[in-house]
């Protein structure tokens, strides 16, 4: 591989590590302590429902607290020093949980995962947007492109279930523990982020890393200066979460990113992945062990998201995200349908059906968020939010979102108990089709473009006119007076 080539990749890679520490911890929620914990006649001690949402929220708790924080440590002392350092916490982190003896124990540990997660999620998300190229020609590179925005949102965690689903929840623990330094050598390696030297000043530092990242033998100078006028033109990094709010061009971005992180989490993708193997309990065995299903489950979803990079270059973000959205939501509706006739005494003729019914429509339903609504919120937040608060308000964003994902796991059960399972799915269900039309009339299509041409065009006009500027420079036909 050529050493451009491989700069690329390292970068690239360093960022998917936060989407893959976030997936160990899910991973591990769904069939370590919901698996083998529950099974360990040994165990330290015992677990309510209560406890378990608990632990499955425990993450998502204090990652907003991290995020918050991220915004300011990633534009303090850059994307790449907070993405190694972090690690180490999180480790931390691991052993806690590994050699838990009591519930409070093991609480703290996912707890001190997530606060250092949290952090770590700014800089990675920040760093691949702001060193990745806006066209990548290579079809392994337009691949590992959308890995950090697909494994932030728990894929990796499929290939976690797998190994879960065979080893101890103690020995796991201290695997999660070490798992992330895989990463150490590739962060070490690849350079800081040039939009970040620019910001402080450091030019010179700015222009060799460009060229580290775009390979010595292509001629960065075009790239470079467009890069330097524009945060010479805009000012540099925003030092203040008020300055996010001090100007209309700022806030449009962030406000419409809002409802779109509601909508997504509330399509409870969250508690699927999380509680998959206790949602197969609920569902109804029959011949089918709810361990392997959720093995199938994790195992069809991660093929999928191999190939959702390809499908949204292709046909774009909008059309994905409508479609996965639909997709989802009909799904989901199926499935809560299924446990709503296993209530039923007079559906009792297709009783034996129903596991299958259930297991088919969490594979469509997850297959579906793997190709679309999964990388929604960070291919957005990076391409949306402007270079200038792009620390500040990624920080805020992901903050909101862990909090999102922390009412929707901390709830589950008890929802679950109020309204029943079929309850619970029709109303996400009924949210896969809220974000559809979210999709319809409100997400911008920012496909091809580079992370300054849609802040040109974000801030300078609605989004009407962004989607007829874009449809203008991609095709034959425009109003006149958009050229």
């Amino acid at each position: 591989m050529a050493p451009e080539r491989f700069t690329e990749f390292a970068a690239l890679f360093s960022g998917i590590s936060n989407g893959f520490t976030f997936g160990i911890g899910t991973g591990y929620m769904s069939m370590s302590l919901l698996g083998s914990f529950s099974d360990d006649p040994h165990r330290p001690f015992n677990l309510t429902s209560t406890q378990l949402g608990s632990l499955g929220g425990a993450t998502n708790l204090s990652a907003p607290f991290g995020s918050f924080l991220g915004g300011f440590v990633a534009a303090m002392f850059g994307r790449k020093r907070i993405m190694f350092l972090l690690l180490f916490p999180m480790a931390c982190g691991w052993v806690i949980i590994g050699t838990a003896k009591s519930f409070t124990a093991m609480y703290f540990g996912r707890l001190l995962c997530g606060f250092a997660q949290g952090i770590r999620s700014t800089s990675t998300s920040t760093y691949v947007s702001e060193t990745s190229k806006p066209k990548v020609s290579h079809a392994a590179s337009k691949l590992l492109k959308k890995l950090p925005n697909t494994t932030q949102h728990n894929n990796i965690m499929n290939f976690l279930e797998i190994v879960g689903a065979v080893l101890n929840w103690k020995f796991m623990a201290f695997v999660n523990a070490l798992a992330p330094f895989v990463f150490l050598p590739l962060i070490a390696y690849t350079p800081e982020s040039p939009i970040w030297l620019l910001s402080k000043g450091r030019k010179e530092e700015a222009y060799r890393s460009l060229q580290r990242l775009r390979g010595e033998r292509t001629d960065v100078e075009p790239e470079f200066v467009s890069m330097a006028q524009h945060m010479e033109k805009e000012g540099r990094t925003l030092k203040s979460w008020r300055d996010i709010f001090s100007d209309w061009d700022y806030i449009r971005p962030v406000l419409l990113l809002v409802p779109m992180i509601i909508l997504r989490n509330c399509t409870g993708w969250m508690a699927i992945q999380s509680y998959s193997l206790s949602i197969f309990q609920t569902a109804g065995s029959g011949s089918i062990s709810p361990r392997i299903a959720a093995i199938t489950l994790g195992s069809i979803q991660f093929l999928v998201f191999l190939c959702s990079g390809y499908a949204m270059d292709k046909f774009g973000r909008k059309r994905i995200s409508l479609y996965s959205s639909v997709i989802m939501g009909v799904s989901e509706i199926a499935l809560g349908t299924a446990f709503y006739m296993q209530t039923r005494e007079s559906y009792a003729g297709v009783r034996e059906h129903l596991p299958w019914i259930s297991l088919t429509s969490m594979m469509v339903a997850m297959s579906a968020y793997a190709l679309g609504v999964g990388g929604m919120h960070t291919v957005l937040v990076n391409e949306l939010i402007p270079v200038q608060i792009k620390s500040h308000a990624t920080g805020i964003m992901n903050a909101f979102n862990q909090f999102i994902n922390f009412l929707i796991l901390q709830t589950y059960f008890i929802i679950s108990e109020r309204v029943k399972p079929y309850g619970v799915f029709w109303m996400y269900g009924s949210s896969c089709f809220g974000l559809a039309l979210f999709a319809i009339h409100l997400l911008p299509e920012t496909k091809g473009q580079s992370i300054m041409e849609i802040e040109r065009r974000l801030t300078k006009s609605n989004l009407r006119t962004f989607n007829e500027e874009l449809e203008c420079s991609t095709t034959e036909k425009c109003k006149p007076g958009l050229k």
